[in-house]
């Protein structure tokens, strides 16, 4: 069964900005897919995001769930050309991020020598 989430009503804004605004929508889908249910997560009323907010509400699902299990029970809906390519961009890094994490952390800190 599919539910919708509304940003918006959930945020109580048209704006999704902040990482803490992104934990609220984060907590809820992960509520929804561990109960079984598809989420339609719907921006239609959101005006702007940023990726702060995408990188903690839609990013970090990619550490806690398989690309195909966000393929089948997750679906992006009311969201404009240019909040779809700024959410490609989370996707594709969250994506490279969670699949070798430790690495990329080691990396980035050996690379910043004080």
């Amino acid at each position: 069964m599919e539910q919708v989430l509304h940003v918006s009503e959930n945020l109580g804004t048209t704006t999704a900005l902040t990482r803490e605004q992104g934990q609220i929508i984060y907590e809820k889908i992960c509520s929804l897919i561990d109960a079984g249910h598809m989420v339609s997560l719907d921006f239609s009323d959101i005006e702007s995001i940023l990726s702060p907010f995408l990188n903690v509400a839609v990013g970090k699902l990619y550490n806690k769930y398989s690309s195909d299990t966000l393929n089948k029970n997750l679906n992006i809906t009311g969201i404009s050309d240019e909040q779809y390519n700024i959410f490609e961009i989370v996707i594709s890094n969250a994506k490279s991020y969670y699949k070798d994490a430790q690495s990329f952390d080691r990396a980035v800190t050996d690379g910043c020598d004080l």
